[in-house]
């Protein structure tokens, strides 16, 4: 499977999306910071009315401040995302990579689009009114670092990439929010958040393997597809359109001028054109490493080599049509942890009529056999995610009677929960519908 054509999504690489989870951590910074000084003032003997008002000041109003400035950074967003809207773009940053073993490939990468949007603005809101509802109630200023905390796990599962960021941002939604009866015994809120958590990390782990090959006679054998594949973007993935691709008729138009090559996997990796010894460079000759869009290769046929570092052997793509003015994606085939990559391979079909197409792989693996009864691969994900998110949204405080009964503090931790939940059902929407129409 070396070329695939469907609705591939195509990224603007933004590298200052890491603001919107970053002003909330400078503000709890902050008020670690003025704590320290606050303890150190009073064994000092040295407190003194001037820094006494300046420490109440910054205690009142750095968190605030912090989550509005988070949520100027979401809207400043939304005008480059709405303008390239209508071309199906989101805007993606790579920040660093926590490992990379064989083809599992975890990074912390952050992306945006019209769902993260959405909830990172509902999550900013939502937070600031607890903080000018604390202030009306008199509640103590020491809670708010705990808002700002949840905020920003909120966010980052909102703004995750992969399953690894999200993981860590229910991790700490399910370490702030946790809630005790009298005496030492977790709630059965607390319970549930640990079970949305490993429910679905499970999930996460089948969807890894499910995709990289099947289980045969009890032991798992992994594909021997290419590991990369060129995804040339269309409306819709019909083979029957599509094999024609295989056999292009000349026209030497196709063979002028610059077409547009995207490379959003395998971050920090080198990508070569053409067998050259020497990388892909940008404009001022400095080399371009993974991820990047729209870099300008001349148009025709060219032979793309990805160079992963970290003792991994090179992934050869050939051939790689590159159109006038049009844009052609390197992504990976087979097991990943992106959803982005994940959706590229299950929306894209391979341009040969002979080939199967990973959507079909997935929906015939099987993860094991109790007799009779096949238990679908896809068929568990699907299940073990829809109890995650179920027992997330499960959280939400539905009356007014329950909120006073819970306090404020911990009606706005489940509602920032619930929100969670919700925005990560609709993230996980396309492998959903894809077990419902099989």
């Amino acid at each position: 499977m070396q070329e695939v054509v469907g609705p591939v999504q195509r990224a603007i690489v933004a590298p200052h999306l890491w603001a919107i989870l970053a002003w909330p951590l400078v503000a709890i910074a902050i008020l670690a910071l003025v704590w320290c000084w606050r303890v150190s003032s009073v064994r000092g003997g040295a407190r003194r009315p001037g820094p006494a008002r300046v420490q109440a000041w910054l205690e009142r109003w750095t968190m605030p401040a912090g989550l509005l400035a988070s949520l100027c950074a979401t809207v400043g967003h939304i005008v480059p995302l709405m303008r390239e809207l209508p071309r199906e773009r989101y805007l993606i940053v790579h920040l660093w990579r926590f490992f990379r073993i064989g083809d599992a490939d975890a990074n912390a990468d952050l992306a945006f689009d019209p769902l993260a949007a959405c909830a990172c603005c509902v999550v900013a809101i939502v937070s600031l009114g607890a903080l000018v509802a604390r202030r009306r109630g008199g509640a103590p200023l020491a809670g708010d670092s705990r808002i700002g905390l949840l905020a920003v796990a909120a966010m980052t599962v909102a703004l995750a990439e992969n399953a690894v960021v999200v993981a860590i941002g229910l991790g700490l939604l399910a370490s702030l929010s946790v809630e005790r009866f009298v005496g030492s015994a977790p709630s059965v809120r607390t319970w549930s958040r640990a079970t949305a958590f490993v429910s679905f990390l499970l999930g996460a782990s089948v969807l890894f393997w499910a995709l990289g090959g099947d289980w045969y006679d009890g032991r798992y054998v992994a594909n021997d597809q290419a590991r990369f594949a060129s995804a040339i973007a269309e409306k819709r993935a019909d083979k029957a359109d599509s094999s024609s691709r295989t056999e292009r008729p000349f026209n030497p138009s196709d063979y002028t001028g610059y077409g547009l090559l995207n490379v959003l996997t395998y971050p920090n990796s080198l990508v070569f054109l053409d067998e050259s010894r020497q990388p892909v460079e940008r404009e001022d000759r400095s080399i371009l490493r993974a991820p990047f869009a729209r870099l300008r290769v001349p148009t025709g046929y060219h032979v793309v080599r990805v160079h992963p570092g970290g003792a991994l052997d090179d992934s050869v793509v050939r051939p790689v049509f590159v159109s006038r003015d049009q844009e052609t994606s390197i992504i990976p085939i087979g097991s990943s942890l992106s959803f982005r990559e994940i959706r590229d391979e299950l929306t894209t079909a391979p341009s040969s009529s002979d080939a199967q197409s990973v959507r079909s792989a997935l929906l015939s693996c099987r993860l094991f056999k109790c007799g009779p009864i096949s238990i679908s691969a896809l068929a568990c994900v699907a299940f073990l995610w829809v109890i995650s998110i179920a027992l997330l949204i499960w959280e939400v405080p539905i009356s007014t009677r329950e909120v006073t009964a819970l306090g404020f503090d911990r009606a706005v931790s489940r509602g920032l929960v619930a929100i969670v939940g919700v925005s990560l059902f609709f993230r996980l929407f396309p492998l959903f519908s894809l077990w419902w129409r099989s």
